[in-house]
Formats: C-alpha cells, sequence, structure tokens
C-alpha cells in the first residue's frame, strides 16, 4: 500500500490526526510531500542507516523497524531493497547502536 493509499483511507475514515506530529497542527494542512518528508526513509543503504540511527537518537531506543511499502510490480528490486536492509543497513544500524 502507498503512503498515498494510507493518506486516502485514513481521511476517508476522519482518522488523519494520528499522522500529526504535534496535536496542535491542523489536519487540513497534512499532504503527501509532509509525509513523504516526515514518515519515509529512503535513500541507498548508508542514507537509510544514517536515517534510522538519527531517529533512534531522537525518540530513544526502538525494538522492531517495520518495513513497509513494498512493490512488487518489479520482484528483483523489491527482493533486493530487502537484502540490501538486511545484508548493509542493519548491521550498520546494530554496530552503532551498541
Amino acid at each position: 500500500m502507498t503512503v498515498m493509499q494510507i493518506l486516502k483511507k485514513l481521511k476517508k475514515y476522519n482518522k488523519l490526526h494520528i499522522l500529526k506530529r504535534n496535536p496542535e497542527d491542523k489536519k487540513e494542512k497534512i499532504d503527501i510531500d509532509k509525509l513523504m518528508k516526515d514518515l519515509v526513509i529512503s535513500g541507498d543503504s548508508n542514507t537509510v542507516a544514517e536515517k534510522i540511527l538519527e531517529l533512534k537518537s531522537e525518540i530513544g531506543n526502538f525494538n522492531t523497524i517495520t518495513y513497509v511499502g513494498i512493490d512488487w510490480q518489479n520482484k528483483y528490486l523489491a527482493k533486493k531493497s530487502l537484502e540490501l536492509m538486511g545484508k548493509e543497513v542493519m548491521p550498520q544500524i546494530k554496530r552503532y547502536s551498541k
């Protein structure tokens, strides 16, 4: 499911408030560009690891990373992305989390 699909469903069921970083923000100001910037971690292996480590330093320890939004239209790219997460990103996170 894409971020746009999630946004549409939350809007349809009047649940946009769960996407607000600040409870005082107006839900009308929530848009796809802001969500992509605030919620999606993407990039090469080093960039993804850096962003996850930054998030960890900002919010504290967490035990689980949920990998969502896999696009299976191109199975090779989907599998390669998962492989890079397991073989390159996670080892960096573990190394710098000790």
